[in-house]
C-alpha cells in the first residue's frame, strides 16, 4: 500500500470500477437519479454501441472490418417512437438478441454526432439488455457535445 493511502481512501472513498452499462441504464429507467444520468453522459463518448444492419448493407464484409459511411453510401438507422418523437435506436450490448446476426458497432461520440446530423431524428435511445432504455433529445445531446468540446479544448 502506498503511504497515506488509508487516509486518502477514508476522506474520498475508494474508487469503484464503473457499473455495467446495462445496469446503469436499468438504474436510470427505474430511479431517474441525476447522478446516474451524469455518469451515462460522462461515459457515453467512449462507449461502444450497436445497431442492426441488413446483410446487403455490409456486402459480405468479413466480421470486424471497419465500415466508413460516406456521402455515397448510407445505413438505415433503426428508430423508436417515444411520445410522438423519433429516436435513433442503439443497443448497449452486442449480445442483445434483438440485433440479429448482422450488426455494426459505433462509438458513443460518433453516435451523438450522427444523431445531430439526422434531420428526421429527435434524439437517441439506448436499449439495455431486457426492457430498460434511456432516451436523450437533441437539445441534451447538443449540450453534452458542447461541454465535451470545452473540456477537450
Amino acid at each position: 500500500m502506498r503511504p497515506g493511502a488509508g487516509v486518502f481512501d477514508r476522506l474520498f472513498g475508494k474508487s469503484k470500477p464503473p457499473r455495467d452499462i446495462n445496469e446503469l441504464i436499468h438504474e436510470i429507467a427505474d430511479r431517474k437519479r441525476p447522478l446516474d444520468y451524469d455518469e451515462l453522459f460522462r461515459r457515453l463518448p467512449a462507449l461502444k454501441l450497436y445497431f442492426p444492419v441488413s446483410a446487403s448493407a455490409i456486402d459480405n464484409l468479413p466480421r470486424g472490418t471497419p465500415l466508413q459511411v460516406g456521402k455515397d453510401s448510407a445505413l438505415r438507422a433503426a428508430t423508436a417512437a417515444v411520445n410522438g418523437k423519433t429516436f435513433v435506436l442503439l443497443y448497449a450490448s452486442r449480445s442483445d438478441k434483438r440485433l440479429g446476426e448482422h450488426y455494426a458497432e459505433i462509438e458513443g461520440m460518433e453516435a451523438l454526432r450522427m444523431v445531430m446530423r439526422i434531420a428526421s431524428a429527435d434524439g437517441l435511445a439506448i436499449q439495455a439488455e431486457g426492457t430498460a432504455w434511456v432516451a436523450m433529445d437533441k437539445k441534451k445531446i447538443g449540450s453534452a457535445l458542447g461541454v465535451l468540446y470545452l473540456v477537450r479544448n
